[in-house]
């Protein structure tokens, strides 16, 4: 049942939205509204403010994914809590029509996580 702290805590680091608020503290940019497809990904990040904020959004996004699922197996072993943790991480966030492809992205990167 310990786990069950790790799944909220992969859900809750899931819905911070590095690709829009690294941008937004650092350069005060919207990646969001000066992208053609106003997704605030990665991608955008390092296209319209570079590729140092863009290394480290993709770390951030990438540490967001690991780490639930890391502390998840830690506390329950290899099973149903390291899974559930990437992957509620990965689905928060439904929510924003914009996180369409981003969200598929991100769910195949928790399920990958939680298999280590």
């Amino acid at each position: 049942m310990g786990y069950f702290l790790f799944i909220i805590f992969g859900y809750l680091s899931g819905s911070i939205l590095f690709a829009r608020l690294i941008p937004k503290f650092f350069c005060h940019i919207d990646v969001c509204e000066i992208s053609e497809d106003h997704n605030p990904g990665t991608f955008n990040v390092f296209r319209h403010v570079g590729v140092g904020l863009g290394i480290l959004v993709i770390l951030l996004e990438l540490a967001k994914g690991f780490v639930p699922v890391f502390f998840g197996w830690k506390v329950s072993g290899y099973g149903a809590g390291s899974l559930w943790a990437g992957t509620c991480g990965s689905c928060a966030g439904t929510w924003m029509a914009a996180m369409g492809p981003e969200r598929r992205r991100q769910i195949h990167c928790g399920l990958l996580w939680s298999t280590f």
